[in-house]
């Protein structure tokens, strides 16, 4: 048998650094990166074709940088193969081509593809993919009339399970269900249409549109407090604001902001909006979707209006959610049946999802991954990698 010979800590700490020496020169270019694939020259025509034509130099910068990188990823591999006490491994230099790719001064489509394969690699759908990861039914983890979505910060997906009666908290990496809400105290049946969770006190914020009103609960389905029935409304998006208030979408023609506790604070004006199906609120501004008016309606925090976004983008719009960076918002389009990309200022950016997705209603941004979105649709559950 032959011995494996184990590297003191000299040697490791020597060849640590020569690796980090290496990728530290790779992070000063840039030049084109790629991963190695069991056909390396493969490879590098995938990306050689998304160069321009005639760009010779661009191409020259490729060839130099991705060789020294696999060279580089080469020799990485085999220190982890034949010495597993080594520190530095094969996905630490992974990640630093991500991050070069991210940040080099190269073509965006030249980006997207090499993205697009390190995806792949990593086992995740490429950009454009859409999964279904939960389907119809009325066990738990299944859905009839999947709606309105909250994702908490440990990475929960509480999703809204309105013919079913209940809310279900939803386990993103086992994909299996957590926990069910579901109350029987009302005189007509829970209809749950969207949530908003305060974690810092552990309250769910639920819309019933069954009985007219918002359902506040704790994590353990205890009835804390019920309100909006003296104002008649019929209840739509709720969320929470970053100063603590809830408001509530509310298919009477108003958005409604009220306290926590319950307390009806303020109104829009009559005519100021029509079928108010979803809204998020940032520090600046409300964001409210029309699905008759085919558009997003955009408030300052005393309800005034300021400008609407999407006309001519938007066929049905309905659920809302902010994209990683806060600066823009992405649209359910349920009547076109996909999910469309603005700025906050209004500025169409894309759509995402068509062909792929059927009357989605609401969404939600994966708090773990920002190129992952949530989507539901009236019998299943979507996720759209962006």
């Amino acid at each position: 048998m032959t011995k494996v010979h184990h590297l003191a800590d000299e040697e490791i700490e020597e060849k640590n650094e020569l690796l980090e020496s290496e990728v530290n020169k790779l992070t000063m270019r840039s030049g084109i990166q790629k991963t190695r694939n069991r056909n390396r020259g493969q490879d590098r025509d995938i990306l050689k074709s998304v160069v321009g034509e005639g760009d010779r130099a661009e191409e020259r910068k490729f060839n130099t940088t991705f060789s020294d990188f696999v060279d580089v990823k080469m020799e990485t591999q085999v220190l982890a193969t034949n010495h597993p006490e080594m520190v530095m491994k094969t996905e630490k230099l992974s990640a630093y081509a991500d991050h070069i790719v991210s940040d080099a001064e190269i073509p965006e489509e030249t980006k997207e593809v090499y993205l697009d394969v390190r995806r792949v690699e990593k086992g995740h759908p490429v950009k454009g993919s859409v999964l279904e990861v939960f389907g119809s039914g009325s066990m738990p983890g299944q859905f009839s009339g999947a709606e309105g979505i909250y994702i908490k910060n440990n990475g929960q997906w509480v999703i809204c399970d309105v013919n079913n009666h209940r809310v279900q908290v939803i386990d993103p990496i086992q994909l299996c269900c957590d926990l069910i809400l579901q109350f029987h105290a009302f005189p007509k049946s829970f209809n749950p249409w969207n949530v908003t969770v305060d974690e810092d006190n552990d309250q769910y914020f639920m819309t019933d549109r069954g009985n007219g009103q918002v359902v506040v609960s704790s994590g353990q389905s205890k009835i804390l407090n019920c309100f909006g029935r003296k104002e008649g409304i019929d209840p739509t998006g709720i969320c929470l604001s970053p100063d603590g208030f809830i408001f509530i979408g509310d298919l009477n023609g108003y958005v409604r902001k009220y306290n926590k506790s319950g307390e009806h604070i303020a109104r829009t004006e009559k005519g100021q909006v029509s079928n108010p199906w979803d809204l998020i609120v940032n520090k600046k501004c409300i964001f409210v979707s029309d699905w008759i008016r085919r558009c997003v309606h955009v408030l300052n925090h005393q309800m005034q209006s300021i400008r609407d976004i999407g006309k001519g983008h938007l066929e049905g719009p309905y659920g809302l959610c902010f994209d990683h960076q806060q600066d823009g918002i992405y649209v359910c389009d349920q009547s076109g049946h996909r999910v469309v990309h603005f700025n906050c200022d209004g500025e169409f950016l894309s759509y995402k999802g068509q062909g792929q997705l059927e009357y989605p209603r609401y969404i939600a941004l994966c708090k773990d991954n920002p190129y992952r979105l949530v989507v539901t649709q009236p019998r299943c559950v979507k996720l759209l990698y962006i």
